[in-house]
């Protein structure tokens, strides 16, 4: 026996195979009790359907009477639905394909464990068989699927909500599984029971993380292949394929408002990195520390001011009776101007995120080297070019860091929450970006599928942006993010 097996059988009184067997047998179990105990075939709108937990015996029955089943419907008339048969096969399928393997797996702890072969064959089985499942889930997604009742009217109905959702979890586990089978070796299993506590209390805010970001982000992506209506909900409403994105690309108003939003972002990227770069150089060259502090602390608190105080700010100075007019004797409403409306927004937000931008450059220029600068001034270097030649390429890699996350959100950077502040009635065309169509149409004109598309459009531009801007950087000035 191998030491390292030997310490993990001396420390927890099994060794590695068998704590590796324990993980591995456990998921495709833990999986076909999920999918037992789900609604496998799901409800229609009078909540018709049949749950495994209560009739565990009626998805072998469905098979054997040609997908035919009674049962009481609410109000305890006696209905027969019949489902599709292909459904049916499906489900036994699925169910028979985990008993298979999990008791392929248990002989392979059991009997077969002296058998190196059988430990590669058994992690490719589990992936096989995840694969399987989700090449499933994607089958469910496009098919459209129809029940009749006892007098051969079709009945709609929801579309398989439940068995869709664990279908994928149940395929994604599975390919866990054999890479878990695969990879894990002795010191990994007794690393995973030194650690077993900790990985307990990671698993809290995983579970967190999947509902509340992960499950939101799968949702709305097979929302925007769909078109929603209320009475189905996600999963029942038609599947409509790629039409979301065609609308996108084809309707003059989402082009002026993918136009008109670049160009905000673009605006709000130059803006946003070249005054903080200025001003923070600006101050890093203040001999005095006081002075730098004083600055440094009044152009950081704006950045503490929520935009409705910034609004209210601005409308005390631009309003008809605000300071600006006050002092030049005019009435100028700048606020419901379409002339001066995307001025004011982007020097609002200059004057709001200039102190967030400055701090990150002076913490970047606090790990300079000064000596650098004194040889310069010796060598006779003056300002100018010691912030070309020391300056600017010693602090690339921040400048790198804020340029690619801010082209990241290049759709998503017109800064919707400020402009549904700051438009008015006069005002709103200029203001309708990506983001204040979402609310406009989106959600108050219930266009939820398209909303749905556009975030989705808007994630993956974002994504392949970050990525590319990421890429020319390594290779043109050798720094990157990652």
């Amino acid at each position: 026996m191998k030491s390292g097996e030997a310490t993990l059988k001396r420390q927890t009184g099994i060794g590695a195979e068998t704590a590796k067997g324990i993980v591995v047998i456990t998921v495709p179990a833990l999986c076909l009790i999920s999918l037992i105990f789900c609604n496998l075939v799901s409800k229609n709108q009078l909540d018709i359907g049949f749950s495994i937990p209560y009739k565990g015996f009626e998805l072998f029955q469905l098979l054997f009477n040609g997908g035919a089943y009674t049962m009481y419907d609410p109000w305890g008339n006696v209905v027969t639905v019949k489902y599709p048969m292909f459904m049916c096969i499906a489900a036994m399928a699925g169910i028979i394909l985990l008993v298979l393997l999990l008791a392929f797996l248990v002989l392979r702890y059991t009997l077969w464990k002296e058998k190196a072969r059988v430990s590669h064959i058994a992690s490719f089985a589990c992936m096989t068989a995840g694969g399987i499942f989700i090449v499933g889930y994607i089958a469910l997604l496009f098919c459209s699927v129809s029940v009749h009742d006892y007098y051969d009217n079709p009945v709609s109905f929801y579309s398989i909500f439940e068995i869709k959702s664990v279908v994928l979890i149940v395929g994604l586990a599975l390919v866990l599984d054999g890479v878990i089978e695969y990879k894990l070796g002795v010191k990994s299993a007794r690393l995973i029971k030194k650690f077993l506590p900790i990985y307990g209390f990671m698993a809290i805010p995983l579970v967190l993380i999947c509902i509340f970001n992960l499950y939101p982000v799968w949702l709305q992506t097979i929302l925007s292949f769909k078109d929603f209506n209320l009475k189905d909900g996600v999963w029942g409403s038609k599947w409509v394929g790629l039409y979301q994105f065609k609308t996108i690309f084809t309707d003059t108003l989402m082009l002026q408002v993918i136009g008109r939003t670049i160009y905000i972002s673009v605006l709000r990227l130059i803006v946003g990195i070249i005054p903080p770069l200025i001003l923070s150089v600006c101050l890093y060259d203040l001999k005095s520390s006081k002075m730098r502090s004083v600055f440094q602390n009044i152009v950081y608190i704006p950045h503490f001011f929520s935009w409705v105080v910034v609004y209210a700010i601005t409308y005390s100075l631009l309003s008809p009776e605000g300071l600006m007019n006050s002092v030049f004797g005019t009435s100028v409403d700048y606020m419901v101007s379409k002339k001066y409306f995307l001025t004011i927004v982007i020097v609002t937000s200059i004057w709001k995120e200039l102190g967030w931008g400055t701090i990150l450059y002076l913490a970047a220029l606090s790990g300079v080297d000064t000596s650098l600068f004194e040889a310069a001034k010796i060598d006779g270097a003056k300002p100018l070019q010691r912030v070309v030649h020391i300056t600017l390429p010693s602090i690339r890699n921040t400048i790198v860091f804020l340029t690619v996350m801010s082209l990241g959100n290049i759709l998503k950077g017109a800064g919707g929450e400020q402009l549904l502040l700051f438009y008015s009635a006069t005002t709103k065309d200029q203001a309708l970006v990506i983001d204040t169509w979402l609310v406009w149409y989106g959600m108050k004109e219930l266009q939820y599928s398209l909303g749905a598309a556009m975030s989705f459009f808007q994630s993956a531009i974002g994504m392949i942006m970050v990525l590319g801007c990421n890429y020319i950087s390594k290779k043109t000035c050798e720094v990157s993010m990652w």
